[in-house]
């Protein structure tokens, strides 16, 4: 008895060895599911639905293929042994011999856009103005990779052209098959066109007569037929006439005012066209000349006298600039110009070279007593000879700026200005453009020996 304990307690050891391999042999094995959110993913996007761990797997067994996880706008690629996603792991085929972690592969979606365009292939290059492709389709966005498209429901039109289909480049070499073909990346559809030869157009011509109107259109342009795509035609000899309004043209719009006007000699025809007439209102506008003459100091009720000379009222004038008239006379003043003020001092010099009448207008005259006026003399000052061509004295200037003269003439000589003093050198010249008359003013010339 006491030699069969002494062999078990020699065997312990080797019992527990046993005890410890068989232990070992059957660790627990899992292979755990990674979710491995990619880059591309939104902010907000977690992978969903990644499986539970697997536990207890034995060594050398195969797993079955989990219910696949889903990411918002990605696509799932598989289970990898790697966060790279390089090797893929195959149910069907490959078995677990340790404790793993799997990673979801993911691939955004990927979304394209359909843009339709004209082909320029047997399309007159440019377009006559005016000719344009109507019914273009809108361009289709979101269109998952992979996808068919549906053929547009609007079928496009150009004048004087029929539509041939869609094809894939403006070469117009392949018809893109709505039936069979898939968006795989952005893409652009040529519509096809071939020219109706036998395609004829009419330009008509619309009197446009005004609202307000009472009187009729008359001397009307005839249609022009026959005309082919791109034809330039010729202005019509025709002029219409509106009573109380003139024409102004042929536009290619009613609001002929807001649009554009034909161009007769590079405007192409694209299709069946209207022009339109424009007319704008004749608007006749009075102009009124007032003598204006000064009251007498005596009689603060009467006039110092009868302005002669005075221009004739216009009752009917049609805007724009003013002719201007001959100057009129009163004894003992000197003429100042006309005013759109009876108080030329409050109002503004009448241009006549620059200044429209645009509504009824009374202008009045201004007077300056001779008194109050100064003399302008103009002295040749020839070093030798006689000048020629001098400027007439001013015996009654009113003051301000003077037009300057044109220039005198000196055999020999070439004139140099007009200075304030005989030896120019001791005085200034006159400057016509700012210096002012404020009293008697006499001016010399200046010559200068021709070389």
């Amino acid at each position: 008895m006491k030699k069969k304990i002494i062999v078990f307690i020699m065997l312990l050891p080797l019992l527990a060895g046993l005890f410890s391999f068989a232990a070992c042999s059957e660790e627990t094995i899992t292979v755990t599911f990674r979710g491995n959110k990619p880059l591309t993913a939104l902010p907000n996007s977690e992978p969903q639905n990644i499986p539970a761990q697997i536990s207890n797997i034995r060594e050398g067994s195969k797993i079955a293929e989990p219910t696949k996880p889903t990411l918002t706008e990605h696509i799932f690629l598989g289970w990898f042994r790697e966060a790279a996603g390089t090797n893929e792991w195959i149910f069907d085929t490959d078995v677990v011999t340790e404790s793993i972690a799997l990673f979801a592969k993911w691939e955004r979606i990927q979304r394209y856009t359909v843009t339709w365009q004209s082909s320029t292939q047997g399309v007159q290059q440019p377009l006559p103005p005016g000719v344009f492709v109507m019914n273009m389709p809108s361009t289709l966005t979101n269109i998952d990779r992979d996808s068919k498209i549906n053929s547009p429901a609007s079928t496009p039109t150009l004048a004087g052209y029929t539509f041939g289909g869609w094809y894939k480049e403006n070469t117009l070499q392949t018809l893109w098959d709505f039936s069979e073909d898939t968006v795989t990346e952005n893409i652009i559809l040529y519509a096809k066109w071939t020219e109706n030869a036998a395609a004829r157009f009419t330009v008509s011509f619309n009197e446009n007569k005004p609202d307000g109107a009472i009187a009729e259109v008359a001397n009307m342009p005839d249609n022009i037929t026959d005309l082919r795509l791109g034809d330039i035609f010729a202005q019509p000899d025709k002029i219409p006439t509106l009573d109380g309004y003139t024409f102004g043209g042929w536009y290619r719009t009613e609001d002929a005012h807001d649009g554009e006007e034909w161009d007769f000699i590079e405007g192409e025809v694209f299709g069946d066209m209207t022009l339109y007439a424009k007319w704008t209102e004749i608007i006749l506008y009075s102009v009124t000349y007032s003598a204006n003459e000064p009251l007498d100091e005596n009689d603060p009720t009467e006039p110092v006298g009868e302005a002669t000379n005075m221009p004739a009222d216009i009752a009917d004038f049609a805007g724009g600039l003013l002719t201007k008239p001959a100057d009129p006379e009163l004894i003992g003043y000197v003429f100042g110009g006309w005013y759109a003020d009876a108080d030329w001092e409050a109002g503004v010099l009448w241009d006549f070279d620059t200044a429209l009448v645009d509504a009824d207008l009374i202008l009045y005259a201004r007077w300056v007593d001779v008194a109050d006026t100064f003399s302008v003399t103009f002295i040749a000052n020839e070093p030798a000879g006689t000048a020629t061509d001098m400027p007439a004295d001013i015996p009654h200037f009113i003051g301000g700026r003077l037009s300057e003269p044109t220039a005198p003439e000196l055999d020999g000589y070439v004139f140099d200005g007009w200075y304030t003093d005989a030896d120019w050198e001791a005085g200034e010249e006159w400057d016509f453009n700012v210096d002012e008359v404020d009293a008697n003013v006499t001016l010399y010339a200046k010559w200068i020996l021709e070389d």
